[in-house]
């Protein structure tokens, strides 16, 4: 049965039989089983669910409840009437039977329906009997009219039972409140951000910080990264696919559950280890040894012996697989269930809110971690500075004079990790409170119902988007489906609308994150700034880009109600900004020249170097180390360290100096130069622009997945639109979020200008050619937002609408048939 409440109502014989069936067994109950105090029904059928509701007054134009007696009396005629029905029925039906007829006779109030005839009787004024509660009911094999008083009732009752929100049959009354569509967007925005902060936020700006602390590699340190793109990717598929015919958000709770575990057991390595020996820092000054003394520089056979702490690789590779596995209902299960429970014109809006959120966790997750790297790692060190942070904001918050600006710079500064190259700062603090606010939300929305209030309204009301003759259905229970599943896969991929946006996303998602893996390197070699400067606004970027982008996209969605053909053209458009924004990366910056790579040594002939082999006459016997430690010499050359600068002499002070620098010409007096740590300021007229063309690209970007993941669900069957979320994801990661990053990486160490080859056989870069990495990104970019544009034309030329036929989006609307049912995984 499509409805029960509003409109007219198609009624088949297999829906008529259990519904007569329900109705006189509620029927033939005791008038002493009514509660005449409660308002309820003390049978066993009844589920202590009161028979009357403000909904069905607001119905039938009540305005004020009765009592339960006073509706009781007053029901009687209809109860009466329709236990006349169903005798005369089923008289009929046996008759029926007995003369072969196939046509299904209804007699309700007096008159009789059958398969092809109505006869309605004349009442006593010469007009026809129609009363308020009668709905039409047309089918092939049976037309009747039924007064939906009684009927409407029963049913109703068990649809309220489904659609309460609790835990083990217990609905707190103050929990209801929650259980509508906003409550729900509540929580899986709240869901997505935190999971967002951990899995994108927390883990990426641990990533060196775990390098330093348990003796990892950067080949080994990708590889925690890669582990849940890998994990999330192996159980898409499944999860979707079974999640589709049971109780969502279960399966979110559970994912999210599963997450929470993953975070905690991230952070067990620093209560399995001992206390961090941070060490001494090496000397950098120039130091000229004895002839018998082993060079600094030189390896001895004992480089990349791996230490003991690296056994804790593998948890962490355990915990990303936990976060992979949990996190894959969210963004497809929590999709579906809010385009079940929504209009089609609202869920482009709520879709663009859920966007925003996910977009803004990496980016709080990159600023609460810089806040937990200013924590010393162990406890019984004492750290002051998160102290700090907090008395800055307060004072800030609390300024309302013109010296408002100085508290901002304290505030700033309380973000600056500690100059010690090794220190480490508490990594782990955000993954254990991450994991118990998500553990919490886990329990609450283990609490929802599989269907919320007033959506099997919303789902007769919806026309089919569905692409024609795509048309499927699985049946009912776990094996049927698990048998079905071949035909499923053969039925999406061979929906030309939907593999053609699939490839739109995997285009999207191929340079979306390289970007968000390489970004913060672009932007630290063009624009010349730290690490964590590029992280902040990376993050800032992102936040605001994206955030801004999905509640544009989804605004326009609901503000036009665009359909599939209208969603397409709305995505081609944003694809088409995106296209144009990919020349921000031409705006690019020249090199800080480099001692002994883009620049000569004084008073040197040797050719360039591409290799870490920097050395010259100035610093040839100073023993220097392999470590990058860059210094701006008083020229403004970049210099590799003080030692390759040729400083013999460290000033003390509040600010380093070092002096007497050989390698350094000092222009103001004859003699050797000086140099201050850090890198040497270039002034780049391209940085502003491109941070706000780098806007405009992430805005479109955010904007375009809105309408794109509305067309998924829109152009495929009613049954398989969590499975096609799913079989997306399939599709866009490991062809676009795994290889991205790989193929990016591959092309931007083309652009490499300074090697540094480790004992190990490792190597890092430390120079980039700017002009080049420029390239690399423009073309990257250009050629996916092209590639996606020609997929989605694809999509738009092969996209056949309805034949026109009603229903539920996409076919038939799944029965809720009964609680047991309803309620499970």
């Amino acid at each position: 049965m499509d409805s029960l409440f509003g409109g007219n109502i198609q009624v088949v014989k297999a829906d008529i039989e259990p519904l007569i069936s329900t109705a006189h067994d509620r029927l033939t109950n005791e008038d002493n089983d009514w509660n005449p105090v409660k308002g309820n029904m003390n049978g066993p059928s009844s589920g202590n669910q009161p028979l009357h509701n403000e909904g069905m007054d607001r119905q039938y134009g009540t305005t004020t409840p009765t009592s339960p007696r006073t509706r009781l009396a007053s029901e009687q005629g209809s109860r009466s009437k329709l236990s006349g029905a169903i005798a005369r029925y089923e008289s009929r039906n046996n008759s029926r039977d007995e003369d072969g007829d196939d046509d299904a006779v209804l007699v309700l109030d007096g008159r009789e329906h059958s398969g092809g005839q109505v006869e309605t009787p004349v009442g006593e004024n010469g007009s026809q009997d129609r009363e308020d509660g009668e709905r039409n009911i047309l089918d092939e094999d049976a037309i009747a009219t039924v007064t939906s008083d009684a009927c409407s009732e029963i049913v109703h009752s068990d649809v309220e039972d489904i659609s309460q929100c609790g835990w083990f049959g217990y609905s707190p009354p103050f929990v209801q409140i929650f259980n509508n569509p906003r409550g729900f967007l509540f929580f899986v925005c709240t869901l997505s951000l935190i999971q967002g902060m951990t899995a994108f936020g927390l883990v990426y700006i641990s990533i060196t910080t775990l390098e330093h602390r348990f003796s990892l590699d950067s080949f080994k340190s990708s590889f925690i990264s890669s582990a849940y793109d890998v994990s999330a990717l192996s159980v898409s598929l499944l999860v979707t696919y079974l999640g589709e015919q049971g109780n969502k958000p279960r399966w979110i709770g559970v994912g999210s559950a599963i997450f929470s575990l993953g975070s905690v057991i991230f952070a067990l390595p620093h209560f399995l280890t001992g206390l961090y020996d941070a060490g001494e820092s090496p000397n950098l000054l120039c130091q000229r040894p004895p002839d018998n003394m082993t060079r600094l520089d030189s390896c001895d056979g004992s480089g990349g012996a791996e230490s003991d702490l690296a056994v804790f690789y593998w948890v962490f590779i355990l915990a990303q697989v936990l976060h992979g596995i949990g996190v894959s209902p969210l963004y497809t299960l929590g999709i579906t269930y809010m385009d079940e429970n929504l209009h089609a014109k609202d869920f482009g809006f709520y879709l663009g809110i859920f966007n925003a959120m996910s977009a803004a966790g990496p980016a709080l997750g990159y600023a609460l971690g810089g806040v937990y790297l200013r924590v010393y790692t162990d406890f019984h060190v004492t750290d002051s500075a998160i102290f700090q942070f907090t008395q800055a904001l307060l004072k800030l918050l609390s300024t309302k004079s013109l010296t408002a600006h100085m508290n901002l710079i304290s505030l700033v500064r309380c973000f600056s990790i500690p100059s010690n190259p090794t220190w480490v700062g508490a990594w782990w603090l955000g993954f254990l409170v991450n994991g118990s606010l998500l553990f919490i939300i886990s329990v609450l929305m283990l609490g929802y119902p599989k269907a919320l209030p007033g959506s099997k309204e919303i789902a007769s009301k919806r026309k089919s988007e569905v692409q024609r003759g795509q048309e499927f259905e699985s049946g009912q229970g776990w094996k049927k489906r698990l048998q079905a599943f071949p035909r499923a896969v053969l039925n999406l991929i061979t929906n030309i609308p939907f593999i053609c946006v699939c490839f739109f996303v995997t285009c999207q998602w191929f340079y979306a994150s390289g970007l968000s893996v390489f970004g913060p390197k672009y932007m630290e070699s063009q624009m010349n700034i730290s690490s964590s400067g590029a992280a902040f606004y990376v993050g800032l970027l992102t936040m605001a880009g994206t955030g801004t982008g999905a509640l544009i996209g989804g605004w326009i969605i609901k503000r036009f109600d665009l359909k599939f053909k209208g969603l397409i053209g709305f995505a081609m458009a944003c694809a088409v900004g995106c296209l144009g924004a990919s020349c921000a990366f031409l705006l690019k910056c020249p090199n800080v020249p480099l001692a002994g790579v883009t620049v000569p040594y004084i008073n040197s002939s040797q050719e360039l170097q591409s290799h870490l082999n920097i050395t010259a006459m100035c610093n040839i016997e100073c023993s220097c180390g392999r470590s990058f430690d860059p210094v701006c010499g008083s020229d403004k050359v970049l210099y590799y360290s003080a030692c390759h600068a040729g400083c013999s002499e460290q000033s003390d002070g509040d600010e380093v100096l070092y002096t007497d620098c050989s390698c350094i010409r000092n222009s103001s007096s004859p003699g050797p130069g000086s140099a201050e740590p850090g890198k040497c300021y270039i002034f780049c007229r391209s940085k502003w622009p491109f941070f706000l063309v780098m806007f405009l690209l992430l805005t479109f970007g955010g904007m375009v997945l809105v309408p794109v993941w509305t067309a998924t669900i829109r152009c495929v069957p009613h049954s398989q639109r969590t499975f096609a979320l799913g079989l997306q994801s399939l599709l866009y990661s490991a062809l676009g979020t795994i290889p991205g990053p790989v193929v990016l990486g591959l092309l931007i160490d083309k652009s490499c200008l300074l090697w540094e080859d480790s004992c190990d056989g490792s190597r890092t870069c430390w120079l980039y050619q700017n002009s080049e990495l420029s390239l690399v990104f423009f073309f990257i970019t250009l050629l996916a937002n092209v590639g996606g544009l020609i997929f989605l034309l694809g999509a738009l030329l092969s996209y056949r609408t309805p034949d026109g036929r009603g229903g539920a989006d996409g076919g038939k609307y799944d029965k809720l048939e009964n609680e047991d049912n309803t309620n499970s995984l």
